[in-house]
């Protein structure tokens, strides 16, 4: 009766543990959209610095933070204020280009500025590292 208890024990275990989501497809749609939308606050605030910290190692390792946040204050300064911001998609992906094979979400939102009737805003978490995600890319267009 034991030895069977066991066993059935282990297998549960095992096909839980397979089972087990990666970070970023655990991650629900909800969740995903609130960690992009804080990071797009701090964009819309101007919060340049903060939104840097909130950038992945592997973004702030392929990208000059001057020159990053410089781009950021012209294109905001250019678009003028935010009018609405929509989600659009959130989609979960293990390859992402020039990242290693991982977990990431990705995330568009439909955007109208002062300047911009219609932007397309695309961000990238990295859920790699088991940590949270961070910010892999933002694009807005």
């Amino acid at each position: 009766m034991f030895k069977g208890l066991k066993t059935f024990t282990l297998t549960a275990v095992l096909l839980v543990t397979l089972g087990m989501p990666s970070a970023a497809s655990s991650l629900s749609q909800a969740q995903a959209e609130n960690r992009a939308r804080g990071f797009l606050q701090l964009l819309d605030k101007g919060f340049m610095d903060a939104a840097w910290q909130a950038m992945s190692p592997l973004f702030q390792g392929l990208s000059d933070q001057k020159e990053w946040k410089n781009r950021q204050q012209v294109i905001r300064t250019a678009y003028g204020a935010l009018f609405s911001r929509e989600l659009t998609k959130v989609s979960y992906r293990s390859t992402f280009s020039q990242s290693p094979d991982g977990d990431y979400v990705v995330i568009q939102f439909q955007a109208s500025y002062q300047n911009k009737d219609e932007a397309k805003e695309t961000l990238v978490l990295d859920c790699s590292n088991g940590q949270g995600c961070s910010i892999r890319q933002y694009v807005i267009q």
